[in-house]
């Protein structure tokens, strides 16, 4: 990951995690869910436009958008997309806390980096090298 290489030379070490608690998102009361959908995505936006000359990386922990159902996948996919055009330099980190059997961590890593299009992925290293060879590869 030559991008964090280049961050880390450049002394930018902060990580922006991009949690994005509905419940910690003023003004999403009383909003029907697609539009909650789109506040959420333009929440994360505002923050990668404001923090893109200063981060290190960015972190969108998976939790919060699976929580959303289908259409948070497309704000995770979308925010994504985001921090790449607007902050090309910025690698990101999917934190997804993986870790299985072979097969089971092929689609992993396939919905982490051909879906998502994230620069890495959290795991959990339990299952020991097997386990984390298809991440590793």
């Amino acid at each position: 990951m030559e991008m964090a290489g280049e961050q880390w030379a450049d002394k930018k070490f902060v990580c922006v995690g991009l949690d994005s608690d509905q419940e910690k998102i003023p003004n999403l009361k009383g909003i029907f869910k697609e539009d909650v959908l789109i506040y959420v995505l333009l929440f994360n936006t505002a923050i990668i436009e404001a923090t893109r000359d200063i981060a290190g990386f960015y972190k969108p922990n998976v939790a919060f958008y699976e929580s959303m159902g289908d259409l948070g996948a497309e704000v995770l996919k979308n925010t994504i997309t985001h921090i790449h055009d607007q902050a090309p330099h910025v690698p990101v980190i999917l934190d997804a806390k993986r870790g299985d059997i072979g097969k089971t961590n092929d689609h992993y890593v396939k919905a982490a980096f051909d879906y998502f299009k994230a620069d890495a992925v959290t795991i959990h290293p339990y299952l020991g090298k097997t386990g984390m060879l298809p991440f590793l590869n």
